[in-house]
């Protein structure tokens, strides 16, 4: 079987939907999707310029979406140590559908909230993000670290400045020990 890269067909406008109501209804309108057919995601966000567009790999024989499908229930990203005292939110003003959670110096990915769209990945200017296969050798732990979390946290919808002395923090190779909870 091989997966076929189509373009958007249908439209949905989360501008006007509440953030409460977006993730339901994004679901809703991907279950309703026939074979072939896409949906694309307008937000009100402000992606960077390097924001990846919204592209769905759909099976040629059905309409699942291999990275967004709701039956999925393992997280497909997880935030890293990187993000550890730098705390840069770039990856926010991507996420659709609020994703992130926000610490005293950490940000996390909630696994029950997180539609897989991996729009965050390129955005975080610390490589902090990474798919779950692909998470690093010896960081591993932080897949259920964000999990915990996300529990605990709030989350955070809007941009905000990167820690102050977040550029000291990109020299730090472990930074677990600094985790403020």
């Amino acid at each position: 079987m091989t997966a076929t890269l189509i373009q958007p067909t249908f439209e949905l406008d989360l501008r006007t939907i509440s953030r409460r109501d977006r993730r339901p209804l994004i679901f809703r309108r991907f279950d309703a999707l026939a074979t072939g057919q896409a949906l694309q995601l307008v937000n009100d966000h402000n992606p960077q310029p390097s924001a990846v567009s919204s592209r769905t790999v759909l099976s040629e024989s059905s309409n699942t979406c291999f990275d967004c499908h709701p039956a999925r229930t393992a997280m497909t990203f997880v935030a890293t140590g990187a993000c550890i005292g730098s705390m840069h939110t770039d990856c926010v003003d991507v996420c659709p559908v609020d994703a992130f959670r926000e610490g005293p110096n950490f940000l996390v990915i909630d696994p029950i909230e997180s539609i897989d769209c991996a729009a965050c990945v390129p955005e975080c200017p610390v490589n902090a993000i990474y798919a779950e296969e692909d998470v690093p050798t010896g960081q591993q732990h932080f897949t259920l670290l964000n999990a915990e979390l996300s529990r605990e946290r709030k989350p955070i919808t809007t941009t905000k400045l990167a820690l102050p002395d977040a550029e000291a923090w990109r020299k730090i190779e472990h930074q677990l020990g600094e985790l403020k909870r």
